[in-house]
């Protein structure tokens, strides 16, 4: 029974779809990659622990650094758009492009920490930034909801500069 069981799995995780196996290839433990290749993890979900608190028990993420596998560290610059549950960089850019359509393809950046140059900030908006920072190697679901293709976590903030919006003709 075993056998047949695990057998069947196995299958299963050969026979995954592309789109979850790049997912997967993203992930730093192994078991992590398995449980996403296969799309299923009787309860166990990557890159999140339990916890309890007053409420009961809750799931935790442990942070990017530690879930996801990156590129080594590079200087950066570009226009960063920071608004309510969205995070949308766009490299080498100097201004805010006036059309936005909706793309699974842009690029989630994640903090490693608080930036001393972002304090004070408050709503949306939109940022010329400079920084060092560390592309994740594999296309994945990132960001708020997995809605973000791609993942640039910033090591360092250089500057950050607000950028007003797009003028439209």
């Amino acid at each position: 029974m075993k056998r047949a069981l695990l057998s069947t799995l196995l299958l299963l995780s050969v026979c995954a779809c592309s789109d979850r196996s790049s997912d997967a290839a993203s992930y730093k433990k192994p078991l992590d990659r398995f449980v996403v290749q296969l799309g299923f993890g009787f309860g166990y979900a990557p890159c999140y622990r339990r916890e309890k608190d007053a409420f009961g028990e809750v799931m935790v993420f442990i942070g990017s650094e530690q879930c996801f596998r990156f590129d080594p560290p590079e200087l950066m610059q570009g226009i960063w758009l920071d608004e309510f549950e969205s995070s949308e960089f766009f490299p080498n850019a100097t201004e805010m492009p006036a059309e936005r359509p909706f793309s699974r393809d842009n690029i989630w950046l994640d903090f490693t920490r608080p930036e001393p140059l972002l304090a004070g900030r408050t709503g949306d908006q939109a940022l010329a930034i400079e920084f060092v920072g560390r592309r994740a190697t594999f296309p994945g679901s990132y960001g708020h909801m997995g809605m973000s293709r791609h993942l640039i976590v910033v090591d360092e903030l250089r500057s950050a500069t607000p950028v007003p919006p797009p003028t439209r003709p």
